[in-house]
C-alpha cells in the first residue's frame, strides 16, 4: 500500500514546478483573517457534514456489511473499497440529486414579472373615490376626467416637478376582483413594452403608497 504512495511522492517531488507568476506570500495573520467572515464558519460546517458523512460512511461500511450482510471482513473490505472509488469518481460530475450548499448574498432583486404581478392582484389596494386636492402618491388630484363603470381615470399633477400625468384606477367597489385588478396589471405590463407616441406609458412613482385629503 505504501509502495504507490511514495512513487507518487518522489514524482511530484521532482516534476512539480512553482508557478511562474505565483503571488507573494501571504502571513499567518493574512490567512486568519477568513476566520471574521461569518459565511466561512457556514461552508467549514457544510463542508463537515458532506465530506464528513462520506468518511464515516467508508469508515463504517465495512462493519455493516460484515455483520448486517453476512459478507466476510475481507471480501466487504473489496465492497467497500468499490463504494468508496466509485462515490470519489462521480463526485465531479453531480447530479440531480446534488447536495452542495451555497452560501449567496442577494444584493437586489429583479423586477415582479407578469405573473408574480398577476398572482397578488386580489390583494393590491384601491383608493376611494378621490376629489380635486387630494394627495395620492406624491400626486395632487386636478381632475376627474372618466368615470366609468370600473376604472376611474384622474387628471394629476406631480408636486415634485409639476408634471401632469393621468392616473387610471379600478373603482373601489372592486377591491378583491382578481379578474379587475389582473386586466389593470395587463394594460401596465404592456404599456411598459410598448414604445410609442400613440400609446400610453407608464410613469413609475418615487412615493410611498398613501392618500391624503
Amino acid at each position: 500500500m505504501l509502495i504507490p504512495l511514495v512513487i507518487v511522492l518522489v514524482a511530484f517531488c521532482f516534476m512539480a514546478k512553482d508557478a511562474p507568476d505565483a503571488p507573494p506570500p501571504k502571513t499567518l495573520a493574512e490567512y486568519l483573517k477568513v476566520l471574521k467572515d461569518r459565511d466561512a464558519w457556514w461552508f467549514m460546517f457544510f463542508h463537515s457534514v458532506t465530506f464528513g458523512g462520506f468518511v464515516g460512511l467508508a469508515s463504517s461500511l465495512v462493519i455493516h456489511l460484515n455483520t448486517q450482510y453476512g459478507l466476510d471482513p475481507k471480501m466487504a473490505g473489496f465492497f467497500t473499497a468499490g463504494c468508496v472509488c466509485a462515490g470519489s469518481l462521480v463526485r465531479p460530475i453531480g447530479g440531480n440529486d446534488n447536495a452542495t450548499a451555497l452560501v449567496i448574498d442577494v444584493l437586489a432583486l429583479l423586477r415582479a414579472s407578469l405573473r408574480d404581478s398577476l398572482e397578488n392582484a386580489a390583494s393590491l389596494p384601491l383608493p376611494h373615490h378621490l376629489k380635486v386636492g387630494h394627495e395620492i402618491d406624491g400626486l395632487v388630484l386636478e381632475e376627474v376626467l372618466h368615470d366609468a363603470r370600473e376604472t376611474l381615470l384622474y387628471r394629476v399633477r406631480n408636486l415634485r416637478n409639476g408634471q401632469q400625468l393621468v392616473l387610471k384606477t379600478l373603482q373601489p367597489a372592486l377591491q378583491g376582483d382578481a379578474g379587475a385588478s389582473a386586466a389593470l396589471l395587463m394594460e401596465e405590463w404592456r404599456a411598459r413594452r410598448v414604445l410609442s407616441p400613440y400609446f400610453p406609458q407608464v410613469v413609475p412613482s418615487d412615493e410611498k403608497a398613501g392618500c391624503t385629503t
